[in-house]
């Protein structure tokens, strides 16, 4: 009988030292949370901002892995590695953190859809692996159907990945394009204006009366250019 408050009491202890974990974790993160709440906010953010953000998330791991570290450290590597410029030593080493970290947390946190679009991004931009981008993105999709704060990036991934898509890819992404243009018809316009992407859009749209106004509204901007 007394084997069972025993068992208890280490119970506890051990419910505790996880909590304290967590807590060491997220004190030793703090730093770096402002700049993740700018990034969210689109706000602009500093090479020495990306750097503290980093710095925080990877001593934070050493406490908790915890799969939303690894998603900030992919997101500040990711912008690092975009502002790089020329500094191509610079560039691909910010890339290679940012797949590792993202490739980490999937590890950890496998339905995550924001995660396999931002590594189907890396490698179609970066590696150029069209399949492995496509794998990526056909995750994305599965693991979050709809995401509206992502429904953009993910049509002009499918854009780019067009002629490599089979019949069943374009099925399965053929809703992204109906998101988007109810979600945010300019945006979809805008995209249109490119001569192929617009004959990729109206077969994706496949409805009159959404061709027909998407019509309208490309035409419109493409006199407000000239």
């Amino acid at each position: 009988m007394r084997l069972i408050p025993l068992f208890l009491v280490v119970l506890g202890i051990s419910v505790s030292g996880l909590g304290l974990t967590q807590l060491i974790a997220a004190l030793i993160a703090a730093p770096g949370d402002p700049v993740v709440a700018a990034m969210n906010d689109d706000r602009p953010v500093s090479a020495a901002a990306l750097d503290r953000l980093l710095g925080s998330r990877r001593a934070a791991l050493a406490w908790s892995q915890s799969p939303q570290f690894y998603r900030d450290m992919a997101r500040a590597a990711w912008r690092a590695a975009r502002r790089a410029g020329q500094d191509r030593d610079r560039a691909n080493a910010a890339f290679r953190l940012a797949t590792d970290a993202t490739e980490s947390g999937l590890r950890i946190a496998p339905v995550d859809p924001s995660s396999w679009l931002q590594l189907a991004a890396i490698r179609l931009e970066v590696d150029a692996d069209t399949q492995a981008a496509l794998a990526a993105l056909r995750s994305a999709v599965v693991s979050g159907p709809y995401d509206p704060y992502r429904t953009e990036s993910r049509v002009r991934l499918v854009l780019g990945l067009w002629r490599h898509l089979d019949s069943s890819d374009r099925v399965r992404f053929q809703p992204q394009f109906r998101h988007l243009w109810i979600d945010d018809p300019e945006a979809m316009a805008l995209l249109a204006l490119d001569p192929r992407a617009h004959l990729i859009v109206l077969a994706m749209l496949d409805d009159p009366e959404s061709v027909a106004a998407l019509g309208e509204m490309r035409d419109e901007l493409l006199q407000s250019r000239r």
